[in-house]
């Protein structure tokens, strides 16, 4: 059985999530928006995993996406990642992950360009 740690913002990012199925045990870690705070709870980790998985809620900077909405980054913050093969439809591009939450129009329109 692989061991699948799931990574989000907030705790009800992962409500939904099963603990296990057949083949996946989940670990569940939350620490806060952006990737320093996610760097700092991978870090208090001690235990082994074999796929990390970001989740949770994206999609403020694109108004193409919906409420359930499957979102696989090619990149994050100019990172390449290593594409899954999702057995579900998807839309793809490059993820953008701050600290903070964007307040203004005029960032999110900079940030998405």
């Amino acid at each position: 059985m692989r061991t699948v740690l799931l990574v989000a913002a907030e705790p009800f990012e992962l409500k939904y999530v099963p603990r296990e199925t057949s083949k996946f045990r989940f670990l569940n870690v939350t620490g806060g928006a952006g990737p320093r705070l996610a760097a700092a709870a991978l870090d208090k980790l001690s235990t082994s995993f074999d796929v990390v998985v970001s989740t949770g809620m994206c999609g403020a900077l694109d108004p193409s996406l919906r409420v359930g909405d499957v979102f696989v980054a090619v990149s994050v913050n100019g990172v390449t990642c290593r594409l899954p093969s999702p057995q579900t439809p998807y839309r793809s591009g490059t993820l953008v992950s701050l600290d903070r939450i964007v307040g203004t129009v005029a960032e999110r329109k900079q940030l998405a360009d």
